[in-house]
């Protein structure tokens, strides 16, 4: 009996001191391992390097190019602990706030279909009347929940969809006692809870919960088995673990989020190459696209007085445009949760790309921007995407 249990005792002794090794090295100190389906790009190294120094254990990419060919690659850990399980392909990655392309994509669906109308007020659609404490509640415009200019500021107000409990979609009489930030219309916020509204008013013209909505309308013709929506306190087994800045945040400030209320605005997860085919079929140019070309003008349709030449600036109904001078468009979105980094492109020219990591900083608006700052010039400097 003693020499049967040898071999695997020794195998767990070398595990452990291997394990210990490779935790004492400075994530970027290692190797990483890469995969990709198909031939990968010249710059992929230089990323890979970029995301190491960031601390993120790994990531999976996807980009598509502008003859429609695709590339799919993971690289790094699923674990902070490198060299341990790589990630791959096939991990869960959660959208955070690439969600919100969910649900821009179909209030622009309805729009097209007219059964919405982006001048019609909040407060008219959700059935509700007044008296409000803040009458500017009532003047608030479906082009002003799309546009973040519906007068709510996380900068000024704490963001409520952050709340364990958010008032939105639950309670929305709650919009009868609260106070707005600035006058609706008048100032760019990017805010949570005017995408929970905008949400909350898909549903009701659906007639459905939201959930369902995002499966009739997008999910189930494209069979995208991975993409589904997260639960409070949940890890899915096929998640990998993720990297948290553990002087601010952990495991628990993920799982504590309110995922339920979250559909509107954070509450996906799949994998980036599912992602992807939804970009492809919302964004194609051919009579089986999931937007029309009506519908796609639209969502990637952007105040012509804005500075483009600016980061993080212009937002429209669906993205922000970025533009810098001489150069291509670039309509994009992020996304950032504890241990959660998301990005998304789509460039004038159908170029597309989807980035996900397991992992943030906790001042992640620098990093995210220095993620997509360089997709967009690796993007651009290669023409072919690949």
């Amino acid at each position: 009996m003693k020499t049967r249990f040898r071999p695997v005792l020794l195998l767990a002794l070398l595990f452990a001191v291997a394990t210990l090794y490779f935790s004492s090295l400075p994530s970027a100190a290692l190797p990483w391992f890469t995969k990709c389906d198909k031939e990968s790009p010249a710059w992929l190294d230089t990323l890979v390097e970029e995301i190491k120094v960031l601390g993120y254990p790994g990531f999976q990419l996807s980009v598509a190019d502008v003859n429609g060919q695709r590339m799919d690659c993971a690289a790094g850990w699923a674990s902070p602990i490198p060299g341990t399980a790589p990630l791959n392909l096939i991990h869960r990655m959660r959208y955070a706030s690439l969600s919100k392309i969910l649900t821009s994509s179909v209030a622009i669906q309805l729009i097209d279909e007219g059964l919405l109308n982006p001048e019609l007020h909040l407060v008219e659609l959700l059935k509700m009347t007044g008296p409000f404490v803040d009458e500017r509640m009532a003047s608030i415009r479906i082009d002003d929940l799309l546009r973040h200019k519906a007068g709510f500021d996380r900068a000024l107000t704490p963001d409520p969809m952050m709340q364990p409990h958010p008032w939105c979609p639950g309670n929305l009489a709650a919009l009868k006692s609260i106070r707005i930030d600035h006058d609706p219309g008048s100032h760019f916020a990017y805010a949570n809870i005017g995408y929970c509204l905008l949400g909350a008013v898909i549903s009701g013209i659906e007639d459905k919960s939201l959930d369902q909505v995002f499966h009739d309308r997008l999910l189930n013709p494209l069979s995208l088995q991975s993409i589904r929506a997260l639960r409070h306190g949940e890890i899915f087994q096929d998640e990998p673990q993720a990297f948290f800045d553990n002087a601010h945040e952990s495991q628990n400030d993920l799982l504590a989020i309110d995922y339920a209320a979250s559909l509107a605005t954070g509450a996906w997860s799949g994998t980036a190459s599912d992602f992807m085919s939804l970009l492809i079929s919302l964004f194609a140019r051919n009579e089986h696209a999931l937007l029309s070309d009506q519908a796609q003008t639209l969502i990637f349709k952007v105040a012509s007085e804005c500075d483009f030449n600016k980061w993080r600036t212009c937002h429209g109904y669906g993205f922000y445009k970025y533009k810098p001078v001489g150069q291509k468009a670039m309509y994009w979105r992020d996304g950032s949760l504890p241990g959660v980094t998301a990005f998304a492109a789509v460039f004038e020219d159908g170029t597309k790309v989807v980035f996900l990591a397991n992992g943030r900083t906790y001042n992640w608006m620098a990093s995210n921007d220095r993620i997509g700052q360089l997709l967009y010039r690796f993007i651009t400097e290669d023409r072919s995407g690949r």
